[in-house]
């Protein structure tokens, strides 16, 4: 079974535990991108990748700037404040990715 590439849209803490998981070899996902506009998030995030020992993926403002990076991913996983949830997941399916959303 071939791993799944994802980014991960609004990076707090109910993200930062998918995160975790994620990054267990035995899950055999990659994180490609994280979309995050807050800075105490983003250090946050980048603490985590730093105690796992593994390198963090870059960060975007925006979905819109990751796609205009050349970003590629199999699915998405949105963390962000429920009243951002269709914005986003509709941005996200219009890209054509799978997309977990995550209840409020």
């Amino acid at each position: 079974m071939a791993g799944v590439s994802a980014i991960v849209v609004g990076t707090g803490g109910m993200a930062r535990h998918h995160i975790r998981v994620m990054l267990d070899p035995r899950h055999r996902s990659t994180l490609v991108g994280l979309v995050e506009v807050s800075a105490p998030q983003r250090a946050a995030t980048r603490a985590l990748f730093a105690e796992t020992g593994t390198p963090c993926p870059p960060f975007f403002g925006s979905i819109r700037e990751w796609t205009r990076s050349g970003g590629r991913a199999d699915a998405a996983l949105i963390a962000t404040p429920h009243k951002f949830h269709f914005e986003h997941a509709r941005d996200c399916l219009s890209l054509g990715l799978d997309v977990l959303l995550e209840k409020p």
